[in-house]
């Protein structure tokens, strides 16, 4: 089997039958140059057969069709560990001025700028849609706890403080909260409750009972060592 230009060594020709058969299957236009060979179903990417080489021997797999251009316009293998990255954000181009090599850093720069990241319910691991996300952020700024809301939406309490901090699902909107209030077990009205509560002569330990929190918890509120911001 011959090798291909994936499989050959450095210094070594490529062969010219595998540039013919690949360039044959290219449309050049005036912008990009469109790969009308098979394409990856998940990725959209252009998909090259070709022999390649490994410790097993010879065996035909198909490449990326960016990759394989790249490498046929320069005459290197692709360094290890490198992308192909498109400046025209056309998967299936294989114009060698489109094509640039970048890190996985720089691959992921480019997504995030170009904003081809599908987000929300777009994305494929997602458990939640816009409107849930939005429902379960006005809930805890209203005093419902990460618990509650946890097993309300049927997630994990690491992917619910996430999106309560705006690290994930940040383009939904709602109250985004700071992380002293996500470390806290009451909110502002609970807190104004406990200290009226208190000066009328209820004790901590009731009251310790009745919010969740600590006796020394309820201590610190009513004599205003935490939540001082209130009155």
């Amino acid at each position: 089997m011959r090798q291909s230009a994936l499989a050959w060594k450095a210094g070594q020709p490529i062969p010219a039958e595998l540039r013919t058969r690949f360039w044959a299957k290219v449309r050049k236009t005036d912008t990009c140059w469109y790969w009308e060979g098979k394409r990856f179903g998940v990725t959209d990417y252009g998909a090259f057969n070709m022999c390649v080489q490994s410790w097993r021997g010879p065996a035909w797999r198909p490449e990326s069709a960016h990759r394989v251009a790249m490498e046929l316009t320069t005459g290197r293998p692709i360094p290890s560990g490198l992308h192909v990255l498109h400046s025209c954000d056309i998967r299936w181009c294989v114009r060698p001025d489109h094509l640039r090599l970048g890190t996985d850093a720089d691959n992921k720069s480019d997504v995030i700028a170009r904003r081809r990241m599908p987000r929300g319910t777009l994305h494929h691991n997602a458990k939640l849609s816009e409107r849930q996300v939005l429902l379960l952020r006005k809930a805890y700024a209203k005093g419902t706890t990460m618990a509650v809301l946890a097993t309300r939406a049927g997630v994990d309490l690491g992917t619910l403080w996430s999106l309560l901090k705006g690290r994930t699902w940040h383009h939904v909107g709602g109250p985004i909260l700071s992380d002293r209030r996500l470390n806290c077990r009451v909110n502002d009205e609970q807190v104004l409750d406990i200290r009226r509560r208190h000066a009328v002569g209820e004790s901590l330990n009731r009251l310790a009972k009745a919010f969740g929190l600590s006796k020394h918890g309820v201590w610190a509120i009513v004599q205003r060592k935490t939540w001082r911001h209130l009155p």
